[in-house]
């Protein structure tokens, strides 16, 4: 089930981490319905304050990015070509149909994705348990795209789900929503 959510999606060309910023904080601001009703289930951390990435400069073999952990458990990294959104809420919160929270975690994840980038492609897994690792030290030391990190993480789960509800089955542990999904 994994500890926690991570999302990954294309960084469009030319956005910075001010434009990041600003994107993240409209899109909660418009959210804030979900917001609330993520908080009143909530076991982490919920301070409602404003994004503000900081620059995390190279080191060593430690490539430079933009980090910041953001309102009601929510953090973000970006990356040279990939974005990474992480939930502090376990994968199966946001799928299972018992989940008192599913749907507005889905909800903020689309959102967000469609606020950076104009339409929802991403690709959702468990993070904690070693899902997701080999994909996010593509995006991070490789400076890898969406494309080569959705194909790493074919190579290490299998086939993907295509849909949230998917998920609920034995069909697949990792969700690509496709490109041009709205």
């Amino acid at each position: 089930m994994g500890t926690s959510i991570d999302v990954l999606f294309r960084r469009p060309e030319q956005f910075d981490a001010e434009r990041l910023t600003d994107r993240l904080n409209a899109c909660f601001a418009r959210s804030i319905d979900d917001l609330s009703s993520l908080q009143s289930h909530a076991w982490y951390s919920t301070h409602q304050r404003s994004w503000t990435l900081t620059h995390v400069p190279a080191d060593g073999n430690e490539p430079s990015y933009f980090y910041d952990e953001g309102p009601f458990g929510f953090d973000v990294h970006l990356y040279s070509n990939v974005i990474l959104l992480s939930h502090a809420e376990r994968f199966g919160r946001a799928h299972f149909d018992d989940s008192p929270v599913a749907k507005q975690i889905q909800r903020l994840i689309d959102a967000v994705v469609v606020s950076v980038c104009g339409d929802a492609s991403f690709c959702a897994v468990a993070a904690g348990m070693g899902d997701s690792d080999v994909a996010v030290d593509l995006a991070y030391y490789k400076h890898a795209d969406l494309s080569a990190v959705t194909e790493s993480l074919t190579d290490t789960l299998g086939q993907p789900c295509l849909t949230w509800d998917d998920l609920n089955g034995d069909s697949g542990v990792w969700l690509n929503r496709g490109a041009g999904v709205r």
